[in-house]
C-alpha cells in the first residue's frame, strides 16, 4: 500500500472513445487533487478550471444550464482503498461521492508509477453518453 501514499496534483485527465479520439472532459489544463494515506484512505477531485460561477436564484436565465455545467465539469469521491501489485490495479471503495451511483461500489484503476507521476487509468465507462477509457496523470507534490 505504501507505494502509492501521498499527495498529488493533476497534471492532465484525457479520456479515450474507442476509435482513440481524445477529449479533455475537464478542459485543456484540469485541476485536481489526489491524497492516499498510509491507513488506507483516499480522496480524488478533478475540475475544469472554466465553470460558470453559481445562479444568484433559479430564475436566472440560465441557471438550469449552468448548474449542469457546473456538475460536468466537477467530479469528486473519497473512500478506502486496496493495491493490487500483481495486476497493477488500484481499487478504490467509494464511501462518498459528487456521482450518487457511486456510493458503496467501486472504483478500479491501472496504475504504473514513473518518477514522480503516477498514471491512472480507467476501464472504459459510460460518460456523457459516450464510453470512453481515461488517463489521469499525477505529480507527487
Amino acid at each position: 500500500m505504501l507505494i502509492l501514499v501521498g499527495t498529488y496534483q493533476l497534471c492532465s485527465a484525457t479520456f479515450y472513445k474507442a476509435n482513440g479520439e481524445a477529449l479533455n472532459l475537464y478542459g485543456d489544463q484540469p485541476l485536481g487533487l489526489l491524497v492516499y494515506t498510509a491507513d488506507g484512505h483516499m480522496i480524488g477531485q478533478v475540475m475544469q478550471q472554466a465553470r460558470p460561477t453559481l445562479p444568484r436564484n433559479i430564475h436566472a436565465p440560465h441557471a438550469l444550464s449552468d448548474y449542469q455545467a457546473i456538475l460536468k465539469g466537477y467530479i469528486a469521491y473519497w473512500g478506502t482503498y486496496r493495491i493490487d501489485e500483481t495486476k497493477q490495479t488500484v481499487t478504490h471503495h467509494v464511501i462518498g461521492s459528487l456521482i450518487p451511483n457511486w456510493v458503496g461500489g467501486q472504483q478500479v484503476r491501472h496504475y504504473k508509477i514513473a518518477a514522480n507521476r503516477l498514471i491512472l487509468r480507467t476501464p472504459p465507462a459510460v460518460l456523457r453518453g459516450e464510453s470512453l477509457a481515461g488517463e489521469l496523470i499525477w505529480q507527487r507534490v
